[in-house]
């Protein structure tokens, strides 16, 4: 393993590289002695021609190592306090770092036993945190923006980590120091500004990584929303979920569900499913796609979050 001269912090956990790691916030130095100690090591590049798994799987899990290859990436090999990497010759960096601190990451969060969903969070006025989730380009991560302008910081983009504590209560994890937006959503932030040839998180993407300053500490969780476009004609629309439809939406938005299906997790993530069911208000929020709903959507939210 090589020198480790770099720390950050994310999801209550300290990570340890070699390398820079601008992904994540400051080392609190609290966590040093934690036992929460993440190391992270870049192996030499070598030629992958093979694929993991059965039947050309590209990722598998056995006696607690979940191996992931990306082609033309790399392959990550990810246990509860160690990620490694190991580069194909030739690799883009940045493609090395999106995956490892998006997939890599999340199966790492899972084998430590947290809920993962595919969301984004902010704090609320009430000092309690919502989670917002949705399928890709649902508007996740342009509403978290949206609302953190509006003075409700973001704390976490696109993977939100939820812990349980004694009590049974759930808490939401500060994320990642950074946020992922397409184009569009920066024009209508008006952030557009702040992007440039290094902020795109690949070349051929017009989608840009931007520093993110997270809430400092875990918020609990009481709110959920699901975000979905619809292709139809209509009016923003505002849906309470209840009973069982709950525990199905969370379970619709676990992050990366076949990782937790290779690692024989199910039956704990129905568990936690059921759990944040029974805390959770949930809303469904559908918005016309050709339609500009933002700031309604945001209107609407503060007004709730205000009773």
């Amino acid at each position: 393993m090589r020198p480790v001269n770099h720390t950050g912090q994310a999801f209550g956990l300290l990570f340890r590289d070699s390398r820079p790691l601008p992904e994540l916030q400051a080392a609190d130095d609290r966590l040093a002695g934690a036992n929460a100690a993440i190391d992270i090591d870049w192996l030499e590049p070598v030629s992958l021609a093979a694929p993991i798994g059965p039947a050309g799987a590209t990722f598998q899990y056995a006696q607690g190592v979940f191996e992931l290859r990306v082609a033309g990436v790399g392959l990550y090999g990810v246990t509860a306090d160690r990620i490694t990497i190991t580069p194909e010759p030739g690799a883009d960096e940045r493609q090395l770092r999106l995956v490892l601190f998006g997939s890599a990451v999340g199966a790492l969060l899972c084998l430590r036993g947290l809920t993962v969903l595919h969301g984004s969070a902010v704090a609320l006025p009430d000092g309690s945190a919502a989670v917002f989730c949705g399928l890709s380009t649902a508007g996740k991560s342009t509403l978290a923006a949206a609302l953190a302008g509006r003075g409700h910081p973001t704390l976490a983009d696109d993977i939100a980590a939820v812990r349980f504590d004694a009590a049974g209560q759930a808490w939401c994890l500060p994320g990642l120091a950074r946020a992922k937006l397409w184009r569009d959503a920066l024009d209508t932030l008006g952030l557009s500004y702040l992007t440039s040839v290094t902020t795109r998180v690949m070349p051929q993407f017009d989608k840009h990584s931007l520093p993110l300053t997270t809430a400092a500490a875990a918020l609990p969780l009481r709110r959920c929303y699901e975000l979905q476009a619809s292709d139809d004609a209509g009016q923003l629309h505002f849906q309470a979920v209840t009973g069982m439809d709950k525990v199905t939406l969370l379970l619709s938005h676990g992050y990366r569900p076949a990782f937790v299906l290779a690692m024989g997790e199910q039956a704990a993530l129905l568990r936690s499913a059921a759990a944040l069911a029974r805390q959770l208000s949930v809303e469904r929020i559908t918005r016309p796609r050709q339609q500009a709903t933002l700031s309604a959507i945001v209107a609407r939210l503060e007004a709730q979050w205000a009773l």
